[in-house]
């Protein structure tokens, strides 16, 4: 027997070879970015996304797609979520500022938080940036139902940067196998 084309040999440790398909690697890679800034209070959900698309950046795949601030996948698998956030406080006194990642598996009807972080932005007259960031394996099993959505929280008068022209607030996707 000599495979087909694409295989490779594989031994069981015992001088036993058996012909295997090869490992695939990553087979999606995606980064979205928030198009623009925000001023937001409470929890509030990043509705304005895009692919990254800027020269020089790259993409494996473009099986996922955004609407209404909700993700969906391609496929079942482990992903990993990265996300981060850029904002700034014009509010005076101490607060803190919040990034979530919520998920569902009921299509959007009901929403839990799967990680999320804080930061607290001290006294401030003007413009006090926070850096925040949260990343989070996700085991999606039925990926017509699966969702995921970025929450954003603090008092008011927090800006939740956004550019289309480079990455400030943004979210990464890499699956990593399969589940």
């Amino acid at each position: 027997n000599n495979g087909t084309a694409g295989q490779i040999l594989q031994t069981d440790g015992n001088g036993n070879l058996t012909w295997v398909d090869k490992p695939t690697g990553i087979t999606a890679a995606e980064q979205w970015r928030k198009l623009a800034a925000e001023t937001a209070s409470g929890d509030t959900d990043i509705l304005d996304w895009e692919r990254v698309d800027t020269t020089g950046q790259g993409s494996i795949g473009t099986g996922i797609s955004e609407s209404g601030g909700a993700f969906t996948f391609p496929s079942t698998g482990i992903w990993l979520a990265q996300c981060w956030c850029v904002c700034y406080y014009d509010g005076g006194a101490q607060n803190s500022a919040q990034l979530e990642v919520q998920v569902s598996t009921d299509s959007g009807s009901n929403w839990t938080r799967q990680a999320m972080c804080y930061d607290s932005i001290p006294d401030a007259t003007s413009n006090t940036n926070s850096h925040l960031y949260v990343d989070t394996m996700l085991d999606i099993t039925n990926a017509s139902t699966f969702r995921l959505k970025i929450t954003v929280g603090g008092a008011s008068n927090f800006v939740w940067r956004g550019n289309s022209g480079h990455n400030q607030n943004g979210i990464t996707f890499i699956r990593l196998g399969d589940t």
